[in-house]
C-alpha cells in the first residue's frame, strides 16, 4: 500500500487535513475527520460500520450521511484536492542523490536570553527546553564547521543570528565572524550574514556589525504605539527600536526586513507597519504566532484576516513582482 500523504491534526477545536502533495487545507467536522482517517485502508462498509457505532447518539450521522460524505471524498480525490499522488516521486531518487546530506544554510541561536519580555515569548525567562544562556565560541565554531562540512559543492552559505536577543551576545557573533571569514579562504566558500534583532540594541552596535560584513536585518516590531509597545514588550524601548530601524536604513547595502506578530491586539498597526514597506526602503512580513508557551493561549490572525485589512486600506493586494521578502 502506498504512503498516505495526508497530516491531520486537531488545534483550537478545529479539525485539520493536510493533504501534503497538493497543500490543500480541509477544516472538517468530527465525522468526516474519522472517515478521512479510515479512507485508504477501509471499504465503505467497514467505515459505515464504525462511524454510525461512534457517533449511535447523533441524529445527524446516518449511513446516508456516511456515503454522502464519501462520495465527496472521492469527488476532492478525483479533482486532485484529497489523497493526491507525489508528482516528485519519480524523480525523487535522482533529487536525492543530488542533493543528500547538503546543507546550505544555518540559523545560530547565539542566545537564549532577551533585553525585552515580549508576552507571547519564552527567551527573557529562558525556561522552554533550557535555563538563560549563551552560545559560546566552542558551540559556535562547530555549527559552523558542519555548515561548511556538509555544504558539498555549494560555494555560497548563508548564517542568521538570533535568539532571544542575539545582541546580547554581540562578542561572539563578531569572533564567529571572524572564524568564517577565515574558512572562506580555505574552502572557497562565501558566507552571507544575517541577524534577526529587536533592534534595541542595534544603533550602538551596527557599526561593528557592518565592520564584520553583516548583510541583512530582520527587525521584529510588532507596533508603533508607544504604549502598546510597552504592553507587550514589557519596556518602554520603542525609541531604542526606531533608532535602531533607522540607523539599519541608513546604512549602504543594508538588507533590511520588519517582521510583525499580528496577534489580534495589535490589529490597528498592521496598516502603519505596512505603510512603511511603501515609504521607506525595507520589506514587511507579517508572521505566525507560534503556538508554544504562553503563545498556544493567545489570539492570532491568520494569513486570510491581515489580508482583509490591508486590502481594506489600499484596495487588492496583487503581485509586487519582487523576491526581497523571503529567505532570513
Amino acid at each position: 500500500m502506498k504512503d498516505i500523504m495526508i497530516h491531520q491534526y486537531k488545534f483550537n477545536g478545529r479539525n485539520i487535513v493536510l493533504d501534503v502533495c497538493s497543500g490543500a487545507v480541509h477544516v472538517v467536522d468530527a465525522p468526516t475527520y474519522d472517515i478521512i482517517s479510515m479512507f485508504e485502508t477501509n471499504d465503505l462498509e467497514t467505515i459505515k460500520k464504525a462511524v454510525t457505532e461512534k457517533y449511535k447518539d447523533r441524529d445527524d450521522v446516518t449511513e446516508k450521511d456516511i456515503e454522502n460524505c464519501y462520495a465527496q471524498l472521492l469527488e476532492m480525490q478525483k479533482n486532485g484536492q484529497l489523497f493526491t499522488s507525489d508528482s516528485f516521486e519519480p524523480m525523487a531518487g535522482t533529487l536525492k542523490a543530488r542533493t543528500s546530506g547538503v546543507v546550505k544554510a544555518l540559523c545560530l541561536h547565539i542566545a537564549h536570553t532577551c533585553n525585552l519580555n515580549c508576552s507571547y515569548c519564552f527567551a527573557s525567562q529562558g525556561k522552554y527546553h533550557g535555563e538563560r544562556a549563551l552560545m559560546s565560541y566552542e558551540v559556535g565554531k562547530r555549527a559552523l564547521d558542519f555548515l561548511v562540512e556538509n555544504s558539498g559543492t555549494r560555494r555560497n552559505l548563508e548564517v542568521d543570528f538570533f535568539g532571544g536577543e542575539p545582541l546580547m551576545n554581540f562578542d561572539m557573533v563578531k569572533k564567529l565572524v571572524a572564524y568564517c571569514r577565515e574558512q572562506e579562504k580555505i574552502h572557497n566558500k562565501n558566507f552571507r550574514f544575517t541577524m534577526t534583532t529587536n533592534g534595541v540594541l542595534l544603533k550602538q552596535q551596527l557599526p561593528g556589525l557592518m565592520e564584520a560584513g553583516l548583510s541583512g536585518v530582520n527587525l521584529s516590531l510588532d507596533t508603533l504605539d508607544r504604549a502598546q509597545y510597552a504592553a507587550i514588550t514589557r519596556r518602554d524601548a520603542l525609541d531604542d527600536a526606531l533608532q535602531g530601524l533607522e540607523a539599519a536604513l541608513a546604512a549602504p547595502g543594508l538588507s533590511v526586513k520588519l517582521n510583525c506578530v499580528p496577534m489580534g491586539e495589535n490589529d490597528a498597526q498592521l496598516v502603519p507597519l505596512a505603510a512603511l514597506a511603501r515609504d521607506r526602503d525595507l520589506a514587511v512580513r507579517f508572521i505566525e504566532l507560534m503556538p508554544i508557551g504562553l503563545g498556544s493561549t493567545l489570539s492570532r490572525r491568520s494569513e486570510a484576516e491581515v489580508l482583509q485589512r490591508l486590502e481594506a486600506a489600499y484596495g487588492p493586494a496583487a503581485p509586487a513582482g519582487r523576491g526581497d521578502g523571503a529567505g532570513p
